[in-house]
C-alpha cells in the first residue's frame, strides 16, 4: 500500500488512462517494489533485491525517486550500472530539495567515469 501516494502518483504519470489526462505510456504494465516503511525507512538492501527483481522480470524501464544522495552508497551506485549493463533505462529524481551538490550529477558523472 502506497500511504503516501507517490508512487501511486508516478504510475498515473507514465500509465494513465484516462482520456483527460493520458499518461506518457499508457500501454506500459507497472511493476511497484515497496522499499519504504509506513515511518519512511530503507535499507540499500531493499533496494537492491527491487533491482535485482527488476531485471529478472525483464523490466524496460526503471523509475525511482527516492530524493537522497545515493551517489555516495557505492553498493547502490553499482547496482544501477548493472542495470544499465543489462539494457535497462533508469530514471531518477534530483529530490525535492536542490539542487544540492551532487543531486543531478550522480549519473552524468558516473556516465564520464565509466565511459
Amino acid at each position: 500500500m502506497d500511504i503516501v501516494g507517490h508512487g501511486t502518483y508516478i504510475s498515473t504519470l507514465i500509465a494513465g488512462l484516462d482520456p483527460s489526462c493520458r499518461g506518457i505510456a499508457p500501454g506500459a504494465t507497472i511493476l511497484m517494489y515497496r522499499v519504504f516503511t509506513n515511518a519512511m525507512v530503507t535499507f540499500t538492501s531493499w533496494l537492491l533485491d527491487a533491482f535485482n527483481h527488476a531485471i529478472w522480470r525483464g523490466v524496460d524501464v526503471i523509475d525511482f525517486t527516492i530524493g537522497s544522495p545515493d551517489y555516495l552508497d557505492m553498493p547502490f551506485a553499482e547496482k544501477v550500472w548493472e542495470v544499465a549493463a543489462n539494457g535497462i533505462v533508469v530514471v531518477s529524481a534530483a529530490g525535492n530539495d536542490g539542487p544540492l551538490f551532487g543531486q543531478c550529477l550522480i549519473f552524468v558523472c558516473l556516465s564520464a567515469c565509466r565511459s
